[in-house]
């Protein structure tokens, strides 16, 4: 009632809103109402263990509809095929399988990296293999997962692209992980250094919406804690949860993307 009525209305980063919350909102509108979104980035967080509740809050107003299952024949969908984030490389790991080759990145993109990362992390991928070191996986009492030596590892690689003078503000540098125990765990090895104001360490949920020059992804799924893969890395088809989130990660780089993981046993 305080806010009033409007002509149009615009909802977006909308596959992240309940349903009830687009159909309330839409309700303001008197004319036209245009959802903005991406329904193969993170879907709306539900807390709870009852499917019931979850089939009803837990899917997108995109999977509501039926556009996410077929949006490439769907009149009611304005599809945005030109990106601008990432170099084109980083865009080409998620284009096929998320998006059907459609996400391609603008001729007119312009580089945001005034300087490359120092070597051995020069290319825009790089993949720190973490196997030989046979890293171990716990679990803390609420069943998020972190890994000791990944934690480790991170904090000396941002150490020395500090030392290297790559880290100068708080757009250069974020590292990403699947789990909140992880992330706290990293956070506080980080805190004392000089330079951690200027790196964020956060979940995949917290990187929505942002960007950084370069991204570290850690994934912790190693050896102990957790009897089977997380959800994270067990997305397979575009519209699983994990595929999701994973691409959301991805595409937080606009120029280099890290990815440190025991590989050997996410081969398993």
């Amino acid at each position: 009632k305080d806010i009033g009525r409007f002509d149009f209305v615009i909802i977006d980063e909308a596959s992240m809103v309940l349903p009830a919350m687009v159909w309330f909102t839409a309700g303001l509108s008197k004319e036209r109402v245009v959802i903005c979104g991406d329904f193969r980035q993170i879907p709306p967080i539900v807390q709870t263990n009852q499917q019931a509740i979850f089939d009803v809050l837990g899917k997108d107003v995109f999977e509501k509809t039926g556009i996410s299952e077929n949006p490439v024949n769907d009149d009611r969908l304005a599809v945005l095929t030109d990106q601008y984030r990432m170099n084109d490389q980083i865009c080409r790991l998620i284009s096929e399988p998320m998006y059907q080759n459609q996400l391609c990145t603008a001729e007119s993109r312009v580089s945001t990296e005034e300087r490359a990362l120092p070597d051995p992390f020069s290319n825009r991928l790089t993949i720190v293999d973490t196997s030989d070191l046979w890293p171990f996986e716990s679990v803390n009492a609420f069943f998020s997962r972190y890994n000791l030596m990944h934690a480790l590892l991170v904090r000396n690689l941002t150490w020395h692209l500090h030392q290297e003078g790559y880290i100068r503000d708080e757009k250069d540098l974020a590292v990403c992980t699947p789990y909140a125990a992880q992330s706290k765990l990293i956070r506080k090895l980080i805190e004392p250094e000089e330079f951690s104001s200027n790196v964020q360490v956060g979940t995949v949920h917290s990187f929505q919406g942002d960007e950084r020059h370069s991204i570290i992804l850690e994934i912790p799924e190693s050896h102990g804690g957790g009897r089977m893969l997380g959800q994270f890395v067990q997305g397979v088809a575009p519209n699983f949860v994990g595929a999701r989130l994973m691409n959301v990660a991805v595409s937080r780089a606009q120029e280099n993307l890290i990815v440190l993981a025991n590989l050997t046993h996410l081969d398993k």
